[in-house]
């Protein structure tokens, strides 16, 4: 159990074990919250929380502390098995320290073998039957334009079809489950792989511009403070350089929740309040009609990028992931629900 730092946080050499994950998650909280250093395992309580599909968060909290402190309680990330081959930790680090420095998200407290832990922002996660909500629109859509705006210190190529291509090269001829080969063969990852080809080329004729982007905004990753009336986001392990349509059409997917249920997708004039929102923030001016029609197209035709991104994202998680839910089931539904928009999406002008 050694430690050092580097920079401005700390890493800890120490693996939180699966028969000892309480225990484990107290050693954790100790070492890096000055706050709870003394504190006992019975002072300390722990809520798993929900939301997480990739790792598996911990609300740990010493209640005998004084809540005072800005990023009391802390959440402690343990990373989902193999999730290193979907996940670039040296990028996701990087965001996360300068996140940190630049008041954007939460406290960083840093790493440990098998996760990392940050402050918890106060606020409650949002339900994806709330993000539809024109006031929770409107704060939304004023975070992602901040988000927007900044400078990180990475590479600055969208990271999207990068990362499609990787996971597809990942994807099986064969499921390695033989019981669940069937289903795996009715998605047809091949004929998937050259419609991302064809959509690759279609969207680069948008010249969407390249920004900061988030990347994964679900509605659990946004957490709203109503005493502030507004939003902040988590979890940045997707976080890159990306094109500007994909973090707004991929946030149009996500109305639909992991069902997903697609009825639930916003219709033209929803989207459209949204996007003032979104432009008003990041411009500081009114749009005009044809920058709103502009912005509603390019969102509208990357949200199915969006689906070919976390579709062989689920096909991956499907093979390795431990945690209970069924990835290949999803993957399959962000496969279809491509085709049920693709001519609709590509013939708006």
């Amino acid at each position: 159990m050694m430690a050092k730092t580097k920079g401005s946080y700390e890493v800890f050499h120490y693996t939180v074990t699966k028969d000892k994950v309480n225990k484990g998650l107290c050693d954790i909280a100790r070492y890096f919250v000055p706050e709870y250093r003394n504190s006992k395992d019975e002072d300390l309580t722990i809520q798993k929380l929900n939301g997480g599909i990739t790792n598996v968060l911990y609300l740990v909290e010493d209640k005998n502390i004084e809540q005072k402190y800005r990023y009391l309680p802390v959440v402690i990330r343990l990373y989902g098995y193999k999730s290193e081959e979907i996940i670039d930790r040296k990028n996701e680090l990087i965001i996360q320290t300068e996140a940190d420095q630049n008041g954007l998200g939460a406290k960083f407290y840093g790493l440990f073998d098998n996760g990392c832990i940050y402050g918890f922002i106060k606020g409650e996660p949002l339900a994806y039957e709330d993000i539809s909500k024109p006031t929770m629109q409107t704060c939304i859509a004023k975070e992602i334009a901040q988000w927007h705006s900044i400078e990180m210190p990475t590479r600055k190529n969208p990271s999207l079809w990068p990362t499609i291509k990787k996971w597809a090269a990942l994807a099986p001829d064969v499921y390695p489950v033989p019981e669940k080969n069937e289903y795996y063969q009715s998605i047809n990852v091949k004929k998937m792989i050259e419609e991302g080809k064809m959509l690759e080329q279609r969207l680069a004729q948008l010249n969407s511009p390249i920004v900061f982007c988030h990347n994964d905004l679900l509605s659990g990753n946004i957490i709203y403070d109503p005493s502030q009336n507004c939003a902040s986001f988590i979890d940045f392990e997707y976080a890159n350089y990306n094109f500007r349509g994909l973090e707004l059409g991929n946030h149009f997917n996500e109305y639909a929740g992991f069902g997903p249920d697609y009825s639930l997708y916003p219709n033209k004039e929803s989207q459209i309040h949204f996007l003032t929102d979104y432009h008003r923030s990041l411009f500081k001016t009114e749009p005009t009609q044809d920058e709103l029609e502009k912005l509603y197209i390019e969102s509208n035709q990357f949200s199915l990028a969006s689906h070919l991104y976390w579709g062989f994202w689920a096909i991956v998680q499907a093979m390795n992931s431990q945690i209970d839910f069924d990835y290949l089931e999803y993957g399959k539904a962000r496969f279809d629900r491509y085709y049920e928009t693709r001519d609709q999406f590509l013939n708006l002008n």
